[in-house]
């Protein structure tokens, strides 16, 4: 699996494009203006041009998938451990704890913790 990161200028435009699905992840903002830290996830399906019914009906799963990925990870302590682990595994943070030589634990949103760390 690859996977790129970028962001872009919404004045040239989001390069999605047919055939495409994506999980967007839309803020939620107070009155005042400021993040409440809650999100509405979406899932977007653009038009089919070369896949065929089937597949396209596959990408829809996987993206139905990952959107319920979102919320277990936010329901069940276990799964979002799990999916921590898989993250450091994938230097989604570009951090590689396994090559520092000190004691510090890298920890990133879902790692499981006691308390309020």
């Amino acid at each position: 699996m690859d996977m790129e990161t970028k962001q872009f200028d919404p004045e040239e435009g989001i390069p999605i494009q047919k055939d495409d699905t994506a999980v967007v992840l839309r803020p939620n903002f107070t009155k005042e203006g400021e993040w409440d830290t809650t999100v509405h996830v979406n899932a977007v399906m653009m038009p089919t041009e070369k896949l065929n019914d089937e597949d396209a009906d596959y990408l829809s799963e996987v993206t139905y998938a990952l959107v319920a990925c979102f919320n277990l990870m936010n329901s069940d302590p276990e799964f979002a451990f799990k999916v921590g682990e898989e993250m450091n595994k994938m230097n989604i943070d570009e951090i590689d704890s396994s090559k520092s030589e000190s004691n510090v634990i890298q920890l990133s949103r879902w790692t499981k913790t006691e308390g309020t760390a």
